[in-house]
């Protein structure tokens, strides 16, 4: 009896719940913001102990910096494949269409990471730094490569650093309520527009 209970008894400290906790964090900071949230939110969110999510991260802005870490990472990859596009224009707007589709199935990661946790901490802020950092190097050699031909180094680190922007300006538009399939084509448009015209030599 004793070990049938044990073996259907769910661990408190499993390794995966740490994916529950920064789930749980996602929602509470992108709905809340990062200054009123607390352990116990985050918590009674995952259906946990305090102590559940201390087990894992020693503070909320722990449970934060993992999450903008994550999801950095995930940006920097995304800029990171190369494109096989002839040009600088098809190359950005092939990486404005790949922005949009991971967008489209990361909604809250991306209002995370492009509004909720801007200027929360001195460290948040210093990680974002470094991804923005590895976002522009990763583009440089992957999807701007082809635009190398006809813009000197600067510049091209330039157009990155504004395409990055644009990254947030569109998660900006695209995040209130649900968005229609209109909205996002128009708002699509705008962004490969404004994309092309910061390869235009």
């Amino acid at each position: 009896m004793d070990n049938e209970q044990t073996t259907t008894r769910r661990p408190a400290h499993r390794p995966s719940r740490r994916d529950e906790v920064l789930a749980a964090g996602t929602l509470e900071f992108v709905e809340r913001g990062f200054a009123p949230v607390s352990v116990t939110d985050i918590a009674k969110r995952a259906g946990m102990t305090p102590a559940a999510v201390y087990y894992h991260f020693p503070t909320k802005e722990d449970v934060l910096l993992a999450l903008v870490g994550r999801t950095g990472d995930a940006i920097s990859e995304l800029c990171s494949d190369l494109i096989g596009a002839a040009d600088a224009d098809d190359a950005v707007t092939a990486l404005i269409d790949r922005f949009l589709a991971w967008l489209e199935d990361h909604p809250a990661d991306a209002r995370l990471y492009y509004q909720s946790s801007q200027g929360a901490t001195a460290d948040v802020e210093s990680l974002r730094r470094e991804q923005r950092r590895d976002q522009v190097t990763a583009m440089l050699r992957g999807p701007l490569k082809p635009a190398g031909a006809a813009m000197s180094a600067t510049e091209l680190r330039v157009v990155a650093i504004a395409v990055l922007v644009l990254f947030g300006e569109v998660t900006r538009l695209l995040s209130g309520g649900r968005p229609t399939k209109r909205h996002r084509d128009a708002v699509r448009a705008e962004a490969v527009d404004l994309g092309l015209r910061l390869v235009k030599p």
